[in-house]
């Protein structure tokens, strides 16, 4: 056996009840949804959508999703602030 060979596949990780978690990319979602939504608010919306979607969604039941449900919702609302805030910016 070679090198290559022994690292060819990573190993996958799966929780107890055989699934994937996605409590991990629901936090980088919600971290990303953060950072983009103050940049630009549509990228932050779609985000923190999927970030909230990933959080309550399978994941539920398993390890904890509440940073990343956190993380969402805060990048979301930013989101939705960023757009009120220019909407009414535009307008003046």
């Amino acid at each position: 056996m070679n090198e290559n060979e022994i690292f060819a596949k990573e190993p996958e990780v799966v929780t107890e009840s055989g699934k994937k978690p996605t409590h991990v990319a629901s936090l980088v979602l919600g971290i990303l949804s953060i950072v983009f939504a103050l940049l630009i608010a549509i990228v932050g919306d779609i985000l923190g959508i999927i970030g909230i979607a990933l959080a309550c969604g399978k994941a539920k039941n398993t390890h904890n999703v509440n940073p990343g449900k956190i993380c969402s919702i805060i990048g979301l609302v930013l989101a939705i602030a960023n757009h009120i805030l220019g909407a009414l910016l535009m307008t003046m």
